[in-house]
């Protein structure tokens, strides 16, 4: 493979407004592909440890499942060409993404996901994983880092996530495989409410990369609303595909313990189930448990809420419409009078 580092001044658009931002790309060379693949500098997990409950999952990394499991880059069927977000210590170039939490937690271990291009499987490349949590968007002034910090390592342990990363044009590649990095903060307790998550990643100098994985769901073209930092001076931007201009989301799991008084129903959780999920025009919420639902929210993972539905009159199940939801991961909240809980929604 002929690889061939390049910097480019890209134009992102957001809405009505235009953000000049200075991007790395890594340009992977395999011939005429009808649509090219990069890397840029701009992550449902099953490999994770459930420490008690899993608090938050942004979504997943790969889209083919199997042994091993594929994250499938649709560079020829939706355009997107970004095969990893660059989140290297050594370059400085940072990943963030937001999540939404139903109740308070005590966080006892984060999961991230990064390669490094023809890096062994066998043993991990990466070596070091630095996280900090903010109470907002971390492109606004007015947002705080509330935990951790870019100079201590919390990374426990990396192995292979037994995922391949490839793309259309050059399925069945196996020269990148996704790493699942398990990092445990300590004393990280989190009320009920959305933050930001930030992280960077250590790795072999001897490949390249880190690299991130966007968010893998076959036929979506946005999946989130993640950012990139920049250290040459653009700072944060919005993280979009390199071809398409796609947003994009990352995969993070986040797990913990509930922190029970907050707002958690812990006896509720476990008697409220979606399916199927993913859905596609409808799904069943299903409650086998005596309390009584009050309403059911839909928020976009960026947490903008997009619809109420009234439980008051449910039953055991009910059917509920997602046919005007787009491709993506959504979270549901049910609320009831003795608590709330969130559930992760994948609309197909």
């Amino acid at each position: 493979m002929k690889t061939t580092t390049v910097c480019i001044t890209a134009l992102l658009a957001m809405g009505v407004c235009m953000t000049s931002v200075a991007q790395q790309h890594e340009v992977s060379a395999y011939g005429a592909d009808p649509v090219p693949v990069t890397e840029e500098n701009s992550h449902l997990n099953t490999n994770s440890t459930n420490r008690d409950v899993e608090a938050y999952d942004n979504g997943p990394y790969f889209n083919i499942p199997g042994s091993p499991n594929i994250s499938r880059l649709e560079n020829q069927t939706i355009g997107n060409t970004t095969l990893g977000a660059g989140v290297s210590l050594a370059t400085g170039f940072r990943l963030s993404d937001d999540f939404i939490l139903a109740d308070g937690y005590e966080i006892t271990e984060i999961t991230l996901f990064g390669y490094q291009t023809d890096a062994p499987v066998a043993s991990s490349p990466i070596e070091g994983a630095y996280v900090q949590i903010w109470d907002g968007s971390p492109d606004d002034p007015a947002s705080s880092v509330i935990y951790g910090d870019l100079t201590t390592n919390i990374m426990t342990s990396s192995e292979w996530s037994n995922t391949y990363r490839d793309s259309e044009t050059n399925a069945g590649l196996t020269n990148r495989g996704i790493m699942s990095v398990t990092c445990e903060p300590s004393g990280l307790i989190l009320t009920p409410g959305q933050y930001w998550i930030d992280w960077v990643l250590e790795g072999d100098l001897g490949f390249s990369g880190p690299w991130g994985p966007p968010i893998s769901i076959t036929g979506a073209t946005e999946t989130g609303d993640a950012l990139q930092f920049d250290p040459n001076g653009a700072g944060w931007a919005p993280y979009l595909d390199g071809g398409s201009m796609n947003a994009q989301g990352f995969p993070f799991v986040l797990n913990g313990d509930l922190i029970l008084g907050v707002n958690e129903n812990p006896a509720l959780r476990s008697h409220i189930s979606i399916a199927p999920n993913p859905a596609q025009n409808e799904f069943v919420l299903s409650n086998t448990s005596e309390t009584r639902l009050i309403s059911a929210e839909i928020y976009t993972i960026g947490g903008s809420l997009l619809k109420t539905i009234d439980l008051s009159d449910m039953n055991q199940q009910i059917t509920i419409d997602s046919s005007s939801l787009s491709t993506g991961v959504y979270m549901v909240k049910i609320n009831s009078a003795s608590g709330s809980v969130a559930k992760q929604l994948i609309k197909r």
